[in-house]
């Protein structure tokens, strides 16, 4: 039996698909997650019984400011059960809710602590879990997709942080023709190796890169019975794929901002792509010496070794031209007039690296001495701590 939860969880990492498998008993359900349930509940009693969510409560609120995102009792269906089999996948769907009439239209509850991870519009297109429903209502409902025409997706977020409860709709229409041709192209090969995949954990991979996904995998302890030295480094310091789309776009917000600030265009291109021939080069920027550089009057105050010392250019040599990013042009005019001090001078891509980098050894290092701290440790931890600090120091 297949479900789009099942094809999240071997996507993320086989063995913990192939662990919730052999000991079923051993998920946890983490507060966030019984949360979602409770708006589930209330989202269901509502569409089914006209009972309204309780305001007093926080499910309760979220629930409600969802409901105004769905149509109104009668007019849809609220969590509906389909098991069927289609081309060899035995499928068990339960959809938040759905309706056929005027159009089709499906949609789901999301609870969230950070919306940074919702989906877009674009996101949504590609998501699973939002082409199995689809391609399940169609053949439960015995209809061409070519009969149907659009079909609304509607992703429903709820953030759990705020003190006033808002709704934060994802929206994705699409007729249900293209949504089938992607269940068959994409969706369905995956879903024929999970149905026909091993149930033995040891037959998988492991991604050790997920172990703290969703609140952290409940079968850590028994996966990492067995780990290498090498491998319980990469479990302890390996960022999530979370934390990776996080600290690059991190990375590209500080280069961004340090473009803006001194006024140069970022260009885009293709990798492969070459300039045009008939495209001047930069201009460099002007020597110490040019009488028409605006800050030899007034030059600006450098970091480094003060004139004099042992690392002032010999007679005669010329003094290092500005390094230049490529894909950003330079404005060699004057600096515009500000009453604060003046910027900084430009980072390369290196400096900003080097400086993300360093943070993020005093993190390891951070963790190690907490690690270090634990009362339980063996003497294999210690010398694998060891390993870890004399591994961050030759970094």
């Amino acid at each position: 039996m297949t479900s789009p939860s099942a094809i999240s969880k071997y996507k993320l990492c086989p063995r913990k698909w192939a662990y919730s498998k052999k000991f079923p008993k051993m998920r946890k359900t983490t507060p966030s997650a019984a949360l979602g349930i409770e708006v589930h509940d209330h989202k269901e009693r509502w569409i089914k019984e006209r009972k309204s969510p309780p305001l007093n409560t926080p499910s309760g609120r979220l629930a409600a400011v969802g409901l105004a995102l769905t149509p109104s009792p009668g007019q849809c269906e609220a969590e509906k059960q389909i098991k069927q089999t289609i081309d060899g996948v035995f499928w068990w769907v339960k959809i938040d809710v759905h309706h056929l009439e005027p159009s089709w239209g499906v949609y789901d509850y999301k609870t969230t602590s950070n919306l940074e991870y919702a989906h877009t519009p674009a996101s949504l297109a590609e998501d699973f879990q939002r082409i199995i429903y689809v391609e399940n209502l169609l053949m439960y409902k015995e209809v061409s997709p070519a009969q149907v025409g659009d079909v609304l997706s509607r992703w429903i977020y709820l953030p759990t942080y705020l003190k006033r409860p808002k709704a934060h709709p994802v929206d994705w229409v699409e007729k249900a023709s293209i949504t089938h041709d992607r269940y068959v192209d994409v969706v369905h090969p995956i879903a024929l190796e999970v149905e026909n995949a091993s149930r033995e954990p040891e037959d998988h991979p492991r991604h050790l890169d997920a172990c703290d996904e969703f609140g952290g995998c409940e079968f850590r302890e028994i996966c990492h019975s067995n780990l290498s030295t090498k491998e319980k480094r990469r479990a302890i310091f390996a960022p999530s794929h979370k934390e990776k789309i996080v600290m690059a776009s991190a990375l590209m917000e500080k280069i961004k901002a340090r473009a803006a600030a001194n006024g140069d265009g970022v260009i885009e291109t293709t990798a492969n792509e070459k300039p045009p021939a008939d495209v001047p080069p930069t201009p460099s920027s002007p020597s110490v010496d040019s009488p028409e550089d605006p800050a030899k009057d007034d030059p600006p105050k450098r970091r480094g070794r003060p004139p004099g010392s042992k690392n002032k250019p010999k007679s005669g040599e010329q003094p290092p031209e500005q390094q230049v990013l490529p894909g950003i042009e330079h404005d060699v005019g004057p600096e515009p007039e500000m009453d604060s001090p003046p910027l900084p001078e430009r980072e390369t891509v290196i400096d900003l690296l080097d400086a993300e980098f360093q943070t993020a050894r005093l993190v390891m290092a951070q963790t190690i001495v907490k690690l270090a701290s634990r009362p339980d440790l063996t003497v294999s931890d210690i010398r694998d701590l060891a390993g870890a600090l004399t591994d961050l120091r030759l970094f």
